[in-house]
């Protein structure tokens, strides 16, 4: 008899876990934390910002290019989902070598329509940041994605760091870095 017994118990584990799986799947987005897939574009090959240096006269970062994310409207239902996106920019900067950071910039919101199958198709790929007359030791870029309601309040956002950085000065690019320095060197 212990083998009957046994298979009822997988068969109902197995219902149980069938169960929460389709409760999971059939949470409203807002409870799955409101965002849908979406993802910096930020590695080695494709920096997710470029330090722009003026060599001519002095050296020193003049202005930060950051790329756009891929963002996806939040997948909600069956059909095709359709929403409002948009991402920013933040600049911080640093005058202890990247332990704290201070806000410098929150940019404005570049807003776009995507669905659950087609990525946002944002007007520009990068956004520019000019330094002013301010020099610290080093800045650094966050991204923010953002989701919009059907009413136009923000459903969810996602912020990460930028990791990877590029140097360009004189026409060619430089080494890869973890932030911007103040001056090349």
């Amino acid at each position: 008899m212990r083998g009957p017994v046994h298979v009822r118990r997988r068969s109902y584990l197995l219902g149980v876990v069938v169960t929460l799986a389709l409760l999971l799947l059939s949470l409203p987005a807002s409870a799955a934390g409101a965002a849908g897939r979406w993802s910096p574009i930020d590695t080695d090959r494709y920096p997710g910002a470029t330090c722009f240096f003026h060599t001519t006269p002095d050296d020193e970062l003049h202005y930060m290019s950051v790329r756009a994310p891929v963002i996806y409207a939040i997948d909600s239902t069956p059909a095709i989902d359709q929403q409002t996106v948009g991402w920013r920019f933040t600049i911080q900067a640093s005058d202890d070598s990247g332990t704290a950071w201070k806000t410098l910039l929150v940019s404005s919101v570049v807003k776009a329509t995507a669905t659950d199958q087609y990525n946002a198709q944002w007007p520009a790929l990068a956004r520019t940041w000019g330094r002013g007359p301010a020099l610290h030791n080093g800045y650094r870029a966050l991204v923010t994605a953002i989701w919009y309601g059907p009413h136009g309040a923000v459903q969810g956002s996602r912020t990460v760091a930028v990791a990877h950085y590029v140097d360009y000065y004189d026409g060619a690019n430089r080494e890869h870095n973890t932030y911007c320095g103040d001056t090349l060197g």
